[in-house]
């Protein structure tokens, strides 16, 4: 019963950070993309082996925090919104709850926090796709998932990503690799 509440959870987590902060397109897709980004902030990766590059710094969230006492969450969301701002087509979200302080290091599959009782620790990746009207999230039975931070200080994050998600009423998967970000870190959201 608990493993349903968390896995709904995380995918409703999921789908509200999606639908709140973007979608993505290639870069065939919009040849102006690169004018969009002055900043040098991204979070890129392949999925299903097409890359797909948020490059909007409007539409990228990094919160890191403490909610809980004794967990410790990173929240990372990107997308980009279509040329004519019209909706919302694809996102990439990256969320990690650990029982000591996010830092350099790497995170890897979801089990259950001992120490507080309180869901699940690890590595949560999700992927939303409008367009298909589904979304994709880290499957707690399975150890697919791994994002390792690189870069992190006061003001960005750096670090690589990949893993293997799964749509939860079908069971179909999504390969996500080559996963990477360079993000500024705004904790005022």
């Amino acid at each position: 019963m608990e493993k349903a509440y968390n896995l709904k959870f995380l995918f409703l987590w999921g789908l509200i950070i999606g639908f709140s902060f973007g979608c993505g397109i290639t870069e065939d897709e919009n040849p102006d993309l690169d004018d969009l980004n002055t900043s040098g902030f991204f979070l890129k990766a392949k999925v299903n082996g097409v890359l797909v590059e948020f490059k909007q710094e409007d539409m990228q969230l990094v919160n890191i925090g403490s909610a809980i006492p004794g967990v410790y969450e990173l929240a990372i969301s990107a997308g980009a919104s279509l040329p004519d701002d019209s909706g919302y087509s694809e996102v990439i979200t990256l969320i990690v709850r650990d029982d000591s302080p996010i830092g350099v290091k790497t995170y890897d599959y979801l089990r259950p926090f001992t120490e507080t009782g309180f869901g699940l620790k690890g590595f949560i990746l999700g992927y939303l796709n409008a367009s298909e009207s589904l979304g994709y999230v880290t499957d707690v039975d399975e150890e697919d998932s791994v994002l390792q931070i690189t870069e992190l200080t006061n003001t960005r994050i750096r670090g690589k990503f990949s893993g293997i998600i799964y749509e939860i009423v079908s069971g179909n998967t999504k390969n996500i690799t080559e996963g990477e970000f360079f993000l500024k870190v705004d904790n005022s959201n």
